[in-house]
């Protein structure tokens, strides 16, 4: 059995026998397969799903203010995203519309818009476009409806208000 001619037949369990350390190394290999496959996934689904490029938006000012002709409606906007983007803020009512684009990638866009002294006390929807470097756009609206400055002659003379 054991000369030098004798050739005896393997097991199954001969070909998968394995040492600490050769099963230590299986064990390093699979988890390092994870680790890539795990980064792969969580990449794709932060640039092109779940967790994609959000924006918010947040009107910090909705006012009149006093210029050298008139009173004119301002509107200060602030746009926030995720991943840095490039924002288009487009302004449109009835009657008006106007954009405000930056050309660079940002996450943080603010805008002070004066609108035309006539768009005093009018509904307005702002809709915000944010496109991030893959070329993945994100849109939001909002409606909003702009102040008015009211003019009350009395006894005691003339007296302001915002509406």
């Amino acid at each position: 059995m054991g000369e030098k001619g004798d050739k005896r037949e393997r097991s199954l369990s001969d070909y998968f026998s394995t040492t600490g350390f050769t099963a230590l190394m299986y064990l390093v290999i699979f988890l390092v397969v994870i680790a890539v496959m795990y980064f792969i996934i969580m990449n794709y689904f932060m640039y092109r799903g779940l967790l994609s490029n959000k924006v918010s938006v947040d009107i910090k000012a909705n006012e009149v203010q006093l210029f050298k002709d008139g009173y004119y409606p301002v509107v200060n906007v602030k746009v926030t995203t995720r991943l840095e983007s490039k924002v288009m803020l487009e302004f449109r009512s009835e009657e008006y519309s106007v954009n405000f684009t930056n050309e660079d990638y940002v996450k943080e866009f603010s805008r002070l818009a004066v609108l035309p002294k006539e768009m005093q006390d009018r509904e307005f929807r702002l809709t915000v476009f944010a496109e991030d470097r893959l070329g993945a756009a994100r849109q939001k609206t909002i409606e909003f409806r702009t102040k008015k400055m009211k003019v009350e002659k009395g006894q005691g003379g003339v007296r302001f208000s915002v509406s």
